[in-house]
């Protein structure tokens, strides 16, 4: 009992400089407001895997979405590990309102654009198409790469 009587006391004195605080005028805070760039973007993979026996392009299609707070960002595309001698894969992403598309893109290691000129947006289930080719001669073999796309200031 004693403990609560001297905790009560305490709270009540606490809320007594606090409503006399509050009846003086003239306090101030000071906020620091930041924000903070927003880049996101998120992927489906294709349902089924790309193979091809000839020349002819095997195509597979899925979607992707995108948000962003800033005016003229891109999106670059690049592989994890180069593809075999006479193999190519390329992606093309539909772009989003106000933004311009690279058409099919054929990827590497190196980062590529394959979108430009995105404006501060939301977009959800933009379609996106890859298409793998092949050399005629090249040995048939199943082999997993990653697509790695990365959201940056545009120039």
């Amino acid at each position: 009992m004693r403990i609560f009587r001297s905790v009560l006391g305490v709270v009540a004195g606490v809320l007594l400089l606090a409503s006399g605080a509050r009846a003086q005028s003239g306090h101030s805070q000071r906020i620091i407001i930041r924000v903070v760039t927003v880049r996101h973007a998120e992927a489906e993979a294709p349902a089924a895997p790309l193979s091809t026996r000839s020349t002819a392009a095997s195509i597979a299609s899925a979607s992707y979405a995108i948000a962003t707070n800033e005016d003229n960002q891109k999106i670059a595309a690049s592989l994890d590990r180069p593809l075999p001698e006479g193999v190519a894969l390329s992606v093309a992403l539909a772009a989003p309102m106000g933004a311009t598309g690279h058409g099919a893109t054929r990827l590497g290691t190196e980062a590529t654009d394959v979108l430009s000129g995105i404006p501060a947006s939301t977009s959800s289930t933009l379609p996106m198409t890859y298409a793998l080719t092949a050399d005629r001669g090249v040995p048939s073999r199943g082999e997993t790469r990653t697509v790695t796309y990365t959201i940056v200031a545009g120039q």
